[in-house]
């Protein structure tokens, strides 16, 4: 059984921030030979992350109906997982993380009440975006 995996990385230029957290999934796996299932970071790279995702790519956002931003009834309030092809990461805050670093996590079974963070509240409709990474 595999415990928990970490992996830290940091965000130097948020206009490709997709791009730099797919690189560090993909050095991720080749670790560890598993994909990371959760992404950690404080409020504020957050922020930093929805607003590029809003001003560059709003098409990848889509709602858990697979409505984009654009024809959805949801209020955007920040993105719930981040998905590619090979891999979904579901977004977390821990705001002991220094600004622009975030760590990549594998956990089989997570619960988010521990020291790794918390998941971005679920019971608040506004998040449950999905930001979908192109190849």
């Amino acid at each position: 059984m595999i415990g928990i995996l970490k992996f830290t990385g940091m965000i130097s230029n948020f206009s490709v921030w997709d791009h730099i957290i797919n690189t560090y999934v993909k050095k991720f796996h080749e670790q560890y030979n598993v994909y990371p299932n959760i992404f950690i970071a404080c409020e504020l790279t957050h922020r930093k992350i929805d607003f590029r995702a809003l001003t560059h790519h709003p098409e990848r956002l889509t709602d858990d109906d697979g409505e984009n931003l654009k024809t959805s009834s949801m209020p955007y309030w920040g993105i719930r997982n981040f998905e590619a092809n090979n891999y979904t990461l579901r977004f977390c805050i821990d705001n002991k993380l220094p600004d622009d670093m975030f760590m990549l996590v594998f956990d089989a079974a997570p619960e988010f009440d521990g020291d790794d963070g918390e998941p971005i509240p679920e019971e608040v409709e506004e998040t449950q975006y999905y930001y979908k990474k192109c190849a």
